[in-house]
């Protein structure tokens, strides 16, 4: 998990000091006049790190009145699935608000964890968490899976709010804690609404219903040396979404060796907390005759292409999805994995 914490004051700089002794990476941004610490000191206005930064962090810990918090932030929430979690702290510490991304993001996790550690209250208002209840993206969340349709899952976790009888119909039974409202079911019957986890689970679903799937796309990237993570992260999650897939949907990353240490693909696999599968020169000389190639990437690294190769190989010969995309130094291939 990315920490960073800001602070603009000197209290603050001191509870922002206490939080790295507990959590040594995370990376504090203070006002200059605060430290002698070039590592801590904000380089540019607060706004404009926070626009370089705001999708390279998992979390992001404001220590500073939750007005100046919700101004910074307005201008890049873009969707709770993609959204880092934000928290908000008064300078003393006595408390600390998850403001942003609570389920999917994790915000209302950290709030608790962190208000354990540095002896804060946490302050958690999603509706779903104060009631007892358990929110459709929780429940994703706490099993490793992402949601189908949002505008779906927020209609049933209304009805979970409700104390609507909810069905879970699946291939298994998994071990959550269900509010009395949640039930195992083997078919659609008798229940207000239903949630489906697979979505190979039956073709026909039941109105009105929620779906959760769990990740089984490979994406094969290439890319020039030193490209940033943040350029990587946008091209990937505008081509899903161009296919109208989420990026919680991503279940790997994949590239050659020469590449294994390139730091934004690194980035961006820690971000999605999926695994980056290296190949070798040789993997991808196996294959490549499949897919169309250039002379020019031989020359450089080896081998006629990278994308493709790499997303056949981690997919196990899955479904092509898209064939080379390329943008501004960058390439993907989106496949689906042939072990779903």
């Amino acid at each position: 998990m990315k920490l960073a914490v800001y602070a603009l004051t000197t209290n603050a700089y001191k509870l922002a000091l206490k939080i790295q002794m507990h959590i040594p990476e995370a990376s504090i941004f203070a006002k200059s006049s605060l430290t002698e610490n070039e590592d801590h000191q904000l380089k540019e206005k607060l706004s404009t790190t926070l626009t370089s930064q705001f999708n390279v962090y998992d979390c992001h810990w404001f220590i500073m009145s939750t007005g100046i918090a919700v101004r910074m932030i307005a201008p890049l929430i873009k969707h709770k699935s993609t959204d880092p979690a934000v928290l908000v702290s008064d300078e003393k510490g006595d408390f600390i608000i998850s403001l942003l991304s609570g389920h999917l993001g994790g915000a209302n996790e950290y709030s608790t964890k962190f208000s354990e550690m540095i002896g804060s209250t946490p302050v958690i208002t999603t509706a779903s968490d104060v009631q007892g209840k358990i929110a459709v993206d929780t429940l994703a969340t706490q099993i490793g899976g992402y949601i189908t349709d949002f505008q779906r899952a927020k209609e049933l976790t209304s009805m979970i709010l409700e104390n609507k009888n909810i069905g879970i119909i699946a291939k298994e039974k998994y071990t959550v804690n269900l509010p009395n409202n949640l039930h195992w079911v083997n078919e659609a019957k008798n229940m207000d609404g239903y949630i489906y986890i697979d979505d190979n689970v039956g073709s026909d679903k039941t109105e009105p219903y929620a779906s959760i799937n769990f990740p089984h796309i490979v994406v094969g990237m290439g890319c020039r040396k030193d490209k940033p993570f943040i350029a990587l992260y946008e091209f990937l999650k505008t081509e899903l979404e161009r296919i109208q897939l989420p990026i919680g949907a991503v279940k790997k990353l994949a590239t050659v060796e020469v590449k294994k240490n390139e730091k934004g693909l690194l980035e961006l696999a820690s971000k999605l907390k999926v695994p980056l599968e290296i190949w070798t020169i040789n993997d991808i000389k196996e294959v490549q005759g499949r897919f169309e190639g250039s002379q020019f990437v031989e020359s450089q690294i080896g081998v006629t292409s990278v994308a493709e190769p790499v997303a056949y190989l981690s997919s196990d010969a899955g479904k092509q999805l898209t064939g080379k995309i390329k943008e501004n130094g960058m390439t993907l291939s989106i496949w689906e994995d042939n072990n779903e």
